[in-house]
């Protein structure tokens, strides 16, 4: 929020300064000056020349704010004609158009309640596709909300936002343009900024969200989000994740083709003795996917744990596992997962490995198991995953690991329930 000048911040799909310039061309003036203390080289670069608005505009620096008095003394003259009749001739834009009882920049609640008092209006001109989906629940072009969402007003979705399944959003709530809330999600009494991202599951109240900072109006209290699977800002790194994803997926092609004979003879002695080579499995996708039709993969039979999962390298490169991350679970099992705390191991993709391989306790299913689940989808960082590969592989070369079981996944996890991202 901090990277930007307070007349640039988002409301309701357009820029602060946006919507008092839009104000301005409906009053018929044709040339404006902004005078700005606060960064007006952003303002300059943004505004342009007005064009687009129909006007001429000059960003004029100043040193530090000025009043009303102060400005119309210095700018306006004696007896200067062509201004607009006061008191629209000189505007302290401190407040957004209509609302001048409310001042969003006094404090975070201050600026909720002018938020909540614009939704109140129910007056949008000059949006383009806009259209009330139902009462005071306004929708912006291309944004996509999924069947089972529970939408409740008064609530502004901004232009190609998306809503997962499950997602409650509302009411007095806004979820500005491109911001992507996961399914499962609870947003109310808050603000989700421009291009956030929300994780699935994760709980937001009376706070507002932008990329990865945190801040709750009621309390003034902010925190910076670690964990990108709670809140995080979708344009940031995309370049450098999608690189590395991509590097990690053709990592797992060249492993699947070098190991291939030996997966091929372990195949052929399992034909050789009547015995299917191959089993497939079926497991529930993650909730930040987007699809919803069951991930299906395979696990190569008569052979240890580790060379059992060798089927699963073709679920990397196709992106649908990852390295490292929770193991799988069925239908079955994923539907009797209970609470917050439980549903937080899928809040992690599905890994070929796990952080209870590398902790030796993969195979017993245990508690100690679900304990390890539940810490790495809060603690997924970089330097966990890394660990858990070099553990493993280690144990991989220098060990020999007991035949992998056929137990499931256990089902009840122990432990209090887990708010995620609330303040």
């Amino acid at each position: 929020m901090e990277e930007n000048p307070l007349a640039l911040l988002p409301v309701f799909g357009k820029t602060f300064i946006e919507h008092w310039l839009e104000q301005l061309a409906i009053t018929g003036a044709k040339e404006v000056r902004i005078l700005a203390a606060d960064r007006p080289e952003q303002i300059r670069a943004y505004v342009g020349d007005g064009a687009r608005w129909g006007m001429r505009i000059t960003v004029v620096p100043q040193m530090h704010e000025l009043s009303v008095d102060e400005a119309r003394a210095k700018y306006q003259g004696d007896g200067e004609a062509g201004w607009l009749p006061r008191p629209s001739d000189i505007i302290l834009a401190d407040h957004l158009p209509g609302l001048a009882k409310f001042s969003p920049f006094a404090s975070y609640a201050a600026w909720f309640q002018a938020l909540a008092a614009f939704l109140d209006r129910r007056i949008f001109p000059n949006y383009i596709g806009l259209h009330e989906v139902q009462p005071n629940v306004w929708v912006g072009r291309r944004a996509r909300i999924a069947a089972s969402a529970v939408i409740q007003g008064p609530c502004w979705i901004g232009a190609n936002a998306w809503i997962g399944e499950k997602a409650r959003i509302g009411p007095n709530t806004v979820i500005e343009d491109g911001a992507f809330v996961d399914a499962r999600t609870v947003v109310e009494s808050s603000l989700v900024g421009p291009a956030t991202y929300v994780g699935c599951g994760t709980e937001v109240r009376k706070s507002f969200a932008f990329g990865s900072t945190l801040i709750n109006w009621a309390s003034n209290a902010a925190v910076v989000v670690p964990e990108r699977f709670l809140l995080c800002r979708l344009d940031s790194l995309h370049g450098i994740r999608t690189l590395g994803r991509w590097m990690a997926r053709l990592a797992a092609l060249v492993v699947l083709i070098v190991t291939l004979p030996f997966a091929t003879a372990v195949a052929v002695r399992s034909w050789v003795l009547g015995q299917p080579a191959f089993r497939l499995r079926k497991a529930v996708r993650p909730c930040s996917s987007a699809n919803t039709r069951a991930l299906l993969y395979y696990e190569l039979l008569n052979t240890s744990r580790w060379w059992r999962r060798w089927p699963q390298l073709w679920n990397v490169f196709r992106g649908e596992f990852r390295w490292v991350g929770n193991r799988p679970l069925t239908a079955i099992q994923a539907g009797r997962l209970m609470n917050d705390f439980e549903r937080l191991w899928l809040a992690s993709p599905v890994g070929l490995v796990s952080l209870a391989d590398a902790e030796g306790c993969a195979e017993a299913f245990d508690e100690e198991t679900r304990v390890h689940s539940s810490y790495y989808a809060a603690q997924a960082t970089r330097h966990l995953r890394t660990s858990i590969l070099k553990q493993v592989l280690t144990d991989a070369i220098f060990t020999t690991p007991p035949a992998s079981r056929d137990d499931t996944y256990p089902v009840s996890l122990s432990g209090s329930v887990v708010k995620q991202g609330q303040l």
